[in-house]
């Protein structure tokens, strides 16, 4: 009877052990997912600035190589006159005759345009050029719109996944404890040796699961005094020259110096619970994943984001302040600030 009790048993935690590691593998890999596209996200829209910048170069550079002189220029602009003279000859009169003076008129503007093209190589480039920026443009803007469709699904089905697990982590966990409970009333009424024995494995099982609640105790405590450290108000000169210290530091380490600056939006929060209107400041980079910016605070509960991250403080002291903005660990960016008077 023992045996039997003592069977099942093991079998449930096995299950229990299996079960936890395979929710554990596809949490990380649906995390992984989650992060990249967050990343391809953030990377189209730095790719769109740069995009929109080179386009509008490129349609200067074009206006230009236009607007230059050249005997077929004047051509074309001659052929492109007579061509809406004929139009409107045409449309005020639409014989024959005149369809036929509209047909000629513009086949000479396409026979003007060819020639002005072909004498005008570097506008032909310049436009070829400009139509592969705005297809490229286009392709991304495709893709951020998906993405933007795509990343809340992941995060709700993150967050769905993680729930499930949790929940059959516990109904496994009651299971077990269930037959363990009827494994001690079964070992009672075995031999005196098998109840040593049963008391033995009843401990190291207790123990074992004591330890697993310690461990996910500790663990979410250390995860909770993580997430509330993340943003903090820096409020004394040794703290402040602490944070400054670790930027220096951090900007005279390895890595790239090519960043783009971040928005800080500050997001009031009103007694009634809504949102005030929202203010955006620049943060700049300074490198190596590093941003600075500062901006003047009126006292109140906020909500400060960057990017999906937010952190949501109350303002005890109206005055100017600074930011600090680490964004090393791409998963839990930190950002601090301080009045400046005080540093």
């Amino acid at each position: 009877m023992c045996e039997k009790w003592y069977s099942v048993l093991v079998a449930l935690l096995l299950s229990t052990m299996i079960s936890s590691n395979a929710f554990a593998q596809t949490v990380q890999a649906e995390q992984q997912k989650l992060v990249n596209a967050e990343a391809r996200l953030s990377t189209l829209q730095a790719q769109q600035v740069q995009l929109q910048k080179d386009i509008k170069a490129k349609q200067a550079a074009i206006d230009k190589a236009s607007n230059a002189p050249s005997p077929e220029k004047d051509k074309l602009d001659d052929a492109h006159l007579v061509a809406q003279q004929a139009a409107a000859a045409y449309k005020a009169e639409p014989s024959a005759t005149n369809k036929s003076k509209k047909s000629n008129a513009d086949f000479k503007v396409a026979l003007a345009e060819r020639k002005y093209l072909k004498s005008n190589s570097e506008l032909t480039q310049l436009e070829r050029d400009n139509t592969a920026l705005k297809n490229q443009q286009s392709d991304n803007a495709a893709e951020i719109s998906a993405l933007t469709t795509q990343i809340p699904q992941q995060q709700q089905q993150l967050a769905e996944l993680k729930t499930r697990q949790l929940e059959t982590q516990q109904q496994l966990q009651r299971d077990a404890e269930q037959e363990r409970i009827r494994a001690e009333h079964a070992r009672t009424e075995a031999a005196r040796a098998q109840a040593v024995l049963a008391e033995q494995e009843t401990k190291q099982r207790a123990a074992a699961t004591a330890a697993l609640a310690i461990a996910n105790k500790k663990a979410l405590e250390k995860q909770q005094a993580e997430e509330a450290s993340s943003s903090l108000l820096l409020s004394d000169p040794p703290a402040i020259a602490a944070a400054e210290k670790r930027l220096s530091e951090a900007l005279a380490g390895p890595g790239s110096t090519d960043q783009y600056n971040k928005i800080l939006n500050i997001k009031p929060i009103l007694a009634d619970g809504k949102h005030g209107t929202v203010t955006s400041r620049t943060l700049r980079s300074l490198g190596k994943n590093q941003y600075r910016g500062a901006t003047q605070l009126e006292k109140g509960d906020v909500i400060f984001v960057v990017g999906f991250y937010k952190w949501e403080q109350t303002i005890a002291k109206a005055g100017k302040y600074t930011f600090l903005y680490d964004a090393t660990d791409a998963k839990k960016p930190r950002l601090v600030y301080f009045e400046q008077n005080q540093n």
